[in-house]
């Protein structure tokens, strides 16, 4: 009986460890590169924004057409776009 308590107790202390939690449930729809090329400079070029639009893309699983997006539109986009500032 007293361990039945006890489990009981440390389930409790579990559950309301995890209420009153700000989570982040916020559904991110993927990346496309229309949406990426409406992005300040600052936003646009960082990695993890960079790494969204690779991951969220089945067009760039393709480690060629990554490549080819890098040199002709990443890279010089990204020289033009900080240079203005």
């Amino acid at each position: 009986m007293r361990g039945i308590g006890l489990a009981l107790l440390l389930l409790l202390a579990v559950f309301a460890s995890g209420c009153g939690r700000n989570r982040k449930t916020q559904a991110t729809e993927p990346l496309t590169y229309e949406t990426w090329q409406t992005y300040p400079a600052e936003k646009k070029y960082e990695i993890s924004t960079i790494e969204r639009l690779k991951n969220d893309n089945p067009k760039f699983a393709d480690d060629r057409e990554w490549d080819r997006f890098m040199k002709t539109v990443l890279v010089p986009g990204r020289k033009k776009e900080l240079a203005r500032k």
